[in-house]
């Protein structure tokens, strides 16, 4: 059930209305039997494999709570990951594994691999990490083990932010599902303007400026270099308007129930280099990596290749759990390349005896760096909307080829589109929104409200593509 759909407002209309007449003692219960309505309406299938990882992983972290054996628990966290990652693995890589053999053994012909057809189960990707974001903290001794199975199941399948996130920490959601919360207005009030607030990024903006630009990115032998350059930024505007939508959504129906899920975004179209964009971006999943990847690989004396290596290796896995491609990993070296680079002057200047200056005002410098890092990222989120490497690769040519032959009035339309787009970034952040919206008073508010609602009803694409993250 897409966040976009007709029918979701309506559902989770009713899961709040009922909520309210459900006793407190009963309420996680009733959230969880809601969550699995919300997921099990697409593939009824695909929820045994989301019970299996709960079932594995809250049976582990009890047994993890119960020894104190280093060599048992590292036996349960071992079967935690084997058969998490192996059940990802399965769906997700197995045809790309399969594929990639093919090619070297010289079967070239896909047609022969029939692990490409395996439907990937909705929110894999996401709930699996969760799970095991919980047995390695409670291996790691951070937390303790959840032992009521109903606030665990909750905790993996909260329909919020089952299907694309943000991943949460058990540390963080589940005392929030285990204080029986109270529907109040104001929770009403802030829930509903971040699913507002979500709806028409989705609908107003994602949608109108991809049908504007894809058609121009999908063609690339036709068009410009300029044109080029200035669909892929377009196309890394329509990524971060439509998964942050989603993630405004998500939070605004979880605050709804009065719990706080973390947010995915910070303004990234505002870095000032390619690593604080990483920390900007999809940072639910950024976090989840760096400290179950990159921190355990950075024990010890730093290194210029232990940088490398490091930043590499986390972002390709960063790239990878995106999808199962050479686009996806690509794409997320390139962005290790570019944070080892930054890394590696860091380093240099420290050993220098150089401190950083600390820059609290931003001027031409900032400005340019905040340019620089825009037109990089977007240079490399081609791979992440090529259908496959030979695109990309001729993407790329066409791109350096120099070519003069633009549109100057698709250009204009796309430069205006995209400012609006980095505008609703600016002013993205929520709590900037709650205190202008405090300001207004009932009048603007009720204005607001009924001109946002008509500008869904009157000017939102009529069959909205499901988010993009929702293939993940």
């Amino acid at each position: 059930m897409s966040f976009a759909s007709l029918e979701f407002l309506p559902f989770l209309a009713l899961v709040v209305g009922l909520f309210v007449y459900v006793p407190r003692s009963s309420r996680r219960l009733f959230l969880l039997a809601a969550s699995y309505a919300f997921y099990l309406q697409a593939e009824p299938w695909h929820g045994l494999l989301l019970v299996g990882s709960t079932v594995v992983d809250y049976l582990v972290g009890l047994a993890l709570g119960q020894t104190d054996s280093r060599r048992r628990r590292k036996v349960l966290l071992g079967a935690s990951l084997v058969l998490n990652l192996g059940a990802l693995a399965f769906f997700k890589y197995s045809g790309f594994i399969v594929e990639n053999l093919q090619f070297l053994l010289g079967e070239t012909a896909s047609s022969s691999n029939p692990w490409l057809g395996l439907v990937l189960p909705l929110g894999i990707s996401f709930y699996t990490f969760q799970t095991l974001a919980y047995t390695i903290d409670v291996y790691r001794g951070t937390i303790q083990p959840c032992r009521s199975f109903v606030s665990f199941a909750l905790y993996v399948s909260f329909f919020p932010q089952l299907i694309a996130g943000p991943i949460e920490r058990a540390g963080h959601l589940i005392p929030q599902l285990e204080s029986a919360q109270v529907i109040s207005l104001a929770r009403l009030r802030a829930g509903g303007g971040l699913i507002l607030w979500g709806l028409l990024k989705k609908l107003l903006c994602a949608e109108h400026l991809v049908r504007h630009v894809k058609p121009v990115f999908d063609s690339p032998g036709e068009q410009g270099s300029l044109t080029l350059v200035l669909a892929a930024v377009g196309m890394n505007v329509v990524l971060f308007l439509d998964f942050s939508a989603y993630t405004d959504i998500a939070r605004g129906a979880a605050r709804l129930f009065g719990i706080d899920l973390v947010d995915n975004f910070r303004r990234p179209f505002l870095s000032r280099s390619v690593g604080e964009f990483a920390t900007r971006w999809h940072i639910s999943l950024f976090r989840w990596i760096s400290d179950y990847v990159y921190s355990p690989l950075s024990t010890g004396a730093l290194s210029h290749w232990k940088l490398w290596r490091n930043n590499c290796l986390a972002m390709g896995l960063f790239g990878l759990w995106h999808g199962s491609s050479w686009t996806f990993i690509l794409w997320g070296i390139a962005s290790g390349v570019a944070i080892s680079m930054q890394h590696s002057l860091r380093l240099l200047r420290a050993r220098s005896g150089r401190r950083r200056e600390l820059r609290t005002r931003w001027g031409l410098r900032d400005m340019a760096a905040c340019l620089g890092t825009t037109l990089f990222t977007s240079a490399f989120i081609v791979f992440f909307f090529s259908p496959d490497l030979d695109f990309a690769l001729g993407w790329y040519a066409r791109l350096l080829s120099l070519s003069g032959d633009s549109n100057p009035a698709w250009m204009g339309w796309t430069l205006l589109a995209l400012c609006c787009g980095l505008a609703v970034q600016a002013a993205g952040e929520f709590g900037r929104l709650e205190g202008a919206w405090r300001r207004i008073g009932w009048p603007g508010r009720a204005i607001a409200v009924v001109a946002s609602l008509a500008a869904l009803v009157y000017l939102r694409i009529p069959e909205a593509a499901d988010f993009i993250y929702f293939r993940f």
